[in-house]
Order: structure tokens, then C-alpha cells, then sequence
């Protein structure tokens, strides 16, 4: 969990914080790179504390940051930035189809499939593990 702490006395009001993915402090992240849940990335300030629970990134890569601005009419605030990480492949979790999907048409008894079967080790994000490989 990510916290940023606001001294609520200093700044009376509402204050909205927003979380999002970026390569530079400056730079959004690539195109499809998502910081997600979408839900998840307003907090409204509650006792000087935006609080942003159980937030993941959608792909694998490097340099990720996440940028914490805060929003109100009365005060800018400077934009709190982390310090650039990675989000590696996971463990495998599941199998997924890469090409060659089974379809239903009959096949007999010894005829081999058109396009051969193509399966993928991925991991709980849809990253294909290619370390569990030999």
C-alpha cells in the first residue's frame, strides 16, 4: 500500500489525491502500461491520509514510477514521486493457447491437427514465463 499524508490542518478543504503510472517523473507510461484498478486511483483525503489499497501494474518492465498528485483550488502541492522499479514475471499460474487453438472440427482417429497446439506458461498477470523454460 502506498500512503501520502497531508497535515489536514494546514489545508482545510477537500483534497483528492490521484495515483498514476509513469516511465519519468514527467513521462506517462507506455501505451497499454495501466496502474489499475482504475477505481483505485482517487483517494479523498481522510484525516490528512490518502490511503490506495491493492494497486498492481498490467504488464511487466522497467522504469516504472508512480506519481501521487493532490488536487484543490486553494493549494498546489509538488507532485510525490517513487523511485523507479521494476514489475518482474510472477510464478507460473496458468496455461494459455498461443496460436494453433483446437477447433471443433472432427478429426479421425491418427489425423494430425492442421496448426499445431501452442501452449504458454503465464503467470497471474497473462506474462508469459519464459524462466520456467529448458
Amino acid at each position: 500500500s502506498n500512503v501520502v499524508a497531508i497535515p489536514s490542518k494546514s489545508f482545510p478543504g477537500s483534497y483528492v489525491v490521484t495515483a498514476s503510472l509513469t516511465s519519468t517523473p514527467t513521462t506517462p507510461a507506455a501505451t497499454g502500461e495501466q496502474l489499475l484498478p482504475t477505481a483505485n486511483l482517487k483517494k479523498i483525503v481522510s484525516k490528512g491520509v490518502a490511503l490506495f489499497q491493492n494497486l498492481y501494474i498490467n504488464k511487466t518492465g522497467f522504469p516504472y514510477r508512480i506519481t501521487f498528485s493532490v488536487s484543490n483550488s486553494k493549494l498546489t502541492l509538488p507532485a510525490l514521486v517513487t523511485r523507479p522499479f521494476t514489475v518482474a514475471v510472477g510464478n507460473t499460474s496458468k496455461l494459455a493457447y498461443r496460436s494453433g487453438a483446437l477447433s471443433a472440427t472432427h478429426k479421425y482417429s491418427g489425423e494430425f491437427f492442421s496448426v499445431p497446439p501452442q501452449i504458454e506458461l503465464r503467470d497471474a498477470g497473462g506474462n508469459v514465463n519464459i524462466y520456467d523454460s529448458k
